[in-house]
Formats: structure tokens, C-alpha cells, sequence
């Protein structure tokens, strides 16, 4: 048995379709241009034959197996279709020509049957198994892209579900109570404390909650519309913390040719503001920066006692789940020196949005 089911190659329900429904066909035709029509007329030809036949190709299916095991562990992308069928093709080939020229080498020197070789015969046999080939062939790709695709469309599908759920979660930030609470609150504390602050509060709050409202209306935001709205939301932030936070804008260049998914800055800042302590002892820094066509949002690690970990990427996650609908696949998240950090590509934009 494992001579033909060895280990590291699982058979699949299509191995077994080639094998029971495909070749049969052929090997009676490859039966009748070796051994001429005696193999149908007379059963003490027939029976033998066949059973030499099925042999042969349980041999030669098996090692067509292997050969399409190892063609696909190499070019397995559903991009790689062209080198795939030519290795196939070119390996299924000379598995077949091996097989079938070994099988005649037998024959003859066994006087299996009373086998008579004939060019002719030999030449239709070798049509035969390159027809057979190409109906197997033909027959694994198309399975073998179905499940491809059927997978890449589950992915989307599975996407597009994290993207209702992203904006679920965008609309409870959107009225979230808690810090519109507490920015009334400052702002009520400032009302008596300093009018003109207290102003110029109200007037960066507005923003804030203006640019939030419709946020859905758009897809992509200029880079430079979605900085301006971080620098407003983090005012508020910073006149309720004072020194306890503090935010870099470095390097950011040109910010209009640029564009990114609306409130995706936001999203990272308040995924931040949640898991990280914020304290004038220990102030929660906060850094924006850009790196040819990415943008890196980062911060100094120190999070809340009671912060959920496992939690803590789900924002950021949903973030990503956004670009792969749009095609796009590289953003990351990774840790530098204390600090963590969030990239994100950004989209170039022929003309401004």
C-alpha cells in the first residue's frame, strides 16, 4: 500500500474520477491498438489483457499523481496556469511514453497473448495516452481553478462581512458618548476658565464632528483633509490632557497627491487612546509619519492595566480589511524600540479628490 499511497501526498476525490471514469475509455482503445480486434472477440484474450491494462494504469496514474503533487507545491499561484500546464504536460507526457514503451518491452519479451509489436500500433497507443493526458489535465485544472476561485470568493465574502462590522464599529465612535461627554465637559470647564480657549474649543469640536458626519460619504480622503481632522480631534485631546499627550507630525510631504480610506487616522487614534494609560508622569506619545507611498502611525507602548490584549488589534484589523477590498494587501503592524507601530499604503491620486 505505500507503494501507491505513500505519505505526504493525500489523494483527492478527482484522483479517483481520472482513474474510474476518464482512463477506462482510453485503455480499451490503447487494448485495440495493441493487440487488434482479438481482444474483443475472444475472452481468453480479453480477460488477461485487461487485467495487464488496469495494472499499467494504476502504475501510470499513480506516478502522474506524484508528478502533479510536485508540479503544484512549485506553482501553486492560480497566476502561474501557463508554467503549470507546460510542466504538467511535458511531465505527464514522458510518464506516459516511459510507461507505455515498458509495457511493449514486456509484452514482447514475454510473448504476453502471443503480442505481435507493431510501429503502427505502438504510434496510435502513445495518440491515445496524450489524448488521455490531455482530458486528465484538462480535467484537474478546471477543478483545481474552481476551488481557487470558490476560495478567493469565500475570502471577499469574508471580507465584506468584516467590512460590516468595521462600520458598525465606526458608527458607535461616531456617537460615542463617552468622549463627547467629556469634550462637553471641558468645554463647560473652559466656558469659566478661559472664553477664548473655550472658542477656539468649540470651533476645533465643530470640525471634529463635522468632518465625522460625513465621513461616509466619501471612500478615499485626501491625505491632507484627514490630517487636518486629526490635528483638530487631537486639540481636544490635548487641552483636556495638557502635557500628558503629545503628538509629531513628521515628514509628510505632499499631502494632496496622496489620498486614504476616511477616518482611517481616527480609527488608529482611538484604538490608541483605548489600550494605552495616559499620565503627565508618563505622557502617551503619539508620532504620524511618512515613508515613500506609506503612512506610519505609532506610539510609545504602555498600556492600560485593565487593557483587553486580545482586543487590541480588532480596529486595526478592520482597517486592513478595508484595503484588501480594495486590492490592496500590504499593510502592517509591527514594533520598533518600545514603540508600536501602524503602517498603511497610501493611494495616488492622478487628480485631487
Amino acid at each position: 500500500m505505500s507503494v501507491f499511497f505513500p505519505r505526504g501526498r493525500q489523494l483527492k476525490k478527482q484522483d479517483f474520477y481520472v482513474l474510474f471514469f476518464i482512463r477506462p475509455p482510453f485503455m480499451l482503445l490503447i487494448a485495440y491498438w495493441l493487440f487488434g480486434s482479438g481482444y474483443f472477440s475472444h475472452w481468453h484474450i480479453f480477460w488477461p489483457v485487461s487485467l495487464a491494462l488496469i495494472v499499467q494504469t494504476v502504475v501510470s496514474w499513480r506516478l502522474h499523481i506524484y508528478a502533479d503533487g510536485w508540479i503544484r507545491s512549485r506553482y501553486a499561484n492560480i497566476e502561474k496556469v501557463t508554467e503549470r500546464l507546460v510542466w504538467s504536460m511535458g511531465s505527464h507526457i514522458c510518464i506516459m511514453v516511459t510507461v507505455i514503451s515498458i509495457s511493449c518491452a514486456l509484452f514482447a519479451l514475454t510473448d504476453f497473448q502471443h503480442f505481435d509489436f507493431q510501429w503502427d500500433g505502438y504510434f496510435k497507443t502513445l495518440v491515445t495516452g496524450f489524448c488521455t493526458n490531455i482530458a486528465a489535465t484538462g480535467f484537474h485544472e478546471g477543478v483545481y481553478m474552481f476551488h481557487n476561485w470558490r476560495k478567493t470568493w469565500l475570502e471577499a465574502e469574508e471580507l465584506k462581512k468584516n467590512n460590516l462590522k468595521s462600520q458598525l464599529t465606526g458608527l458607535k465612535s461616531k456617537v460615542d458618548s463617552h468622549f463627547l461627554f467629556n469634550s462637553i465637559n471641558t468645554l463647560s470647564s473652559l466656558i469659566e476658565e478661559d472664553r477664548t480657549l473655550a472658542e477656539k474649543f468649540l470651533d476645533e469640536m465643530s470640525k471634529v464632528y463635522r468632518y465625522i458626519l460625513q465621513g461616509d460619504r466619501e471612500e478615499l480622503i485626501p491625505l491632507g483633509e484627514e490630517i487636518e481632522f486629526i490635528n483638530s480631534w487631537f486639540f481636544l485631546l490635548k487641552t483636556r490632557y495638557g502635557a500628558a499627550i503629545e503628538l509629531q507630525l513628521e515628514q509628510l510631504g505632499d499631502t494632496k497627491a496622496y489620498a486614504l480610506p476616511v477616518l482611517s487616522l481616527m480609527l488608529i487614534a482611538e484604538n490608541i487612546i483605548e489600550h494605552n494609560s495616559i499620565s503627565k508622569k508618563s505622557p502617551l506619545r503619539l508620532c504620524i509619519r511618512r515613508e515613500r507611498d506609506h503612512l506610519l502611525f505609532g506610539h510609545l507602548i504602555q498600556p492600560k492595566k485593565n487593557s483587553q490584549i486580545a482586543n487590541e488589534d480588532q480596529k486595526v484589523h478592520h482597517l486592513f480589511d478595508k484595503y484588501k477590498l480594495m486590492g490592496i494587501y500590504d499593510a502592517d503592524l509591527f514594533y520598533r524600540d518600545q514603540w508600536r507601530w501602524v503602517k498603511i499604503p497610501l493611494i495616488l491620486t492622478s487628480t485631487p479628490l
